[in-house]
């Protein structure tokens, strides 16, 4: 399990780090165009929440599937942050 101050933690750098690139919401997605290295298709752009694992791009575990599963909670959270 992750503990609550761990994921509180996550939440509040998440919603720092959003509103530092002047991003409002936890909710939404990116648009990008991946290179060689990842499990899309290079040079063909994709879009993909905004908040999101290593696992969602590369094959990876990251960040293992105890956070993972807590994504929307976390951005839940971060949304809150952001609000403040």
């Amino acid at each position: 399990t992750v503990p609550a101050a761990a994921r509180d933690a996550v939440s509040r750098i998440v919603g720092w780090k959003l509103l530092n690139t002047f991003h409002t919401s936890a909710w939404d997605k990116a648009t990008w165009t991946p290179g060689t290295g990842t499990r899309f298709t290079p040079d063909k752009p994709i879009s993909l929440a905004r908040v999101m694992g290593h696992r969602d791009v590369n094959y990876t575990a990251c960040p293992g599937a105890c956070l993972y599963s807590q994504f929307d909670r976390i951005r839940g959270d971060a949304q809150r942050h952001i609000d403040r």
